[in-house]
């Protein structure tokens, strides 16, 4: 069994990066191949990473002409293997977004199907989910071992962080685990930390610090796995994965 974890929160808190962290830090401890899920329509997964873009779930949906002789199932199957980007221990997944106006609840369907066929192969799949709460009212996140709420120290991504616990109960989310997670903390933020976290619902919380070495890594269009062994955001995010591993 895969160990399935999916990472939540308001815009621009961090999730990209720390599922970024997390894919490195299993790396350093997994034999196995980490399959990575860029569930978000503005992708970005990729670029942490360093591997290209490939044709995305959306695209593939969007295709039109079938090869004679091959069902539409069988296409699409075989459409899905080919978008995989693989790297250096890694695999990456895109959901991407429709063409045009339409909806993305045709796009989570196909997303959702094809990871409940893909994970089996992976002992650790890391879902990188879009900012808000439509991936759960869309039920991209679902039947998750973990699920990651992600806020910075302020008020605003913790009430995006009460809203999503509060949705996953009423949306009947299989969850096995729920643990806050707040990023960028700087010295004499505790206090503003502890009284921002959310009340109920979660195991524990979680701090990553504000780490230079991250902020370059954006500026300079690096990936995670450029920035050094012992920066503080990666040295966080290793204590958070030894405890989400050896609860499992």
């Amino acid at each position: 069994m895969s160990l399935r974890i999916a990472v939540a929160g308001k815009g621009g808190t961090g999730k990209t990066t720390l599922s970024a962290a997390l894919v490195r830090v299993c790396l350093e401890t997994l034999s196995g191949p980490v399959l990575a899920v860029d569930a978000d329509p503005n992708s970005n997964f990729s670029l942490y990473l360093g591997l290209a873009e490939s044709t995305s779930l959306a695209d593939i949906r969007e295709e039109k002409d079938i090869p004679a002789g091959m069902s539409k199932l069988d296409y699409m199957n075989l459409r899905v293997q080919e978008c995989i980007s693989e790297g250096n221990g890694v695999d990456l997944i895109c959901m991407g977004r429709p063409e045009g106006p339409g909806c993305y609840c045709a796009v989570n369907h196909l997303l959702r199907n094809e990871l409940a066929k893909l994970q089996h192969a992976y002992p650790v799949v890391i879902i990188d989910n879009e900012a808000g709460m439509e991936h759960l009212s869309r039920r991209t996140t679902d039947d998750v071992d973990v699920l990651l709420i992600v806020m910075g120290p302020d008020k605003a991504s913790a009430l995006a962080a009460e809203r999503i616990l509060a949705m996953v109960p009423q949306l009947q989310i299989k969850v096995g685990r729920i643990l806050t997670v707040v990023t960028r903390r700087e010295p004499g933020q505790e206090g503003l930390n502890s009284a921002s976290l959310p009340a109920n619902g979660t195991e524990r919380a979680w701090f990553i610090p504000e780490d230079q070495a991250i902020i370059k890594m954006a500026i300079q269009g690096q990936t995670i796995f450029e920035i050094p062994s012992d920066s503080l955001a990666l040295t966080a995010s290793r204590q958070l994965w030894k405890t989400i591993a050896l609860a499992q």
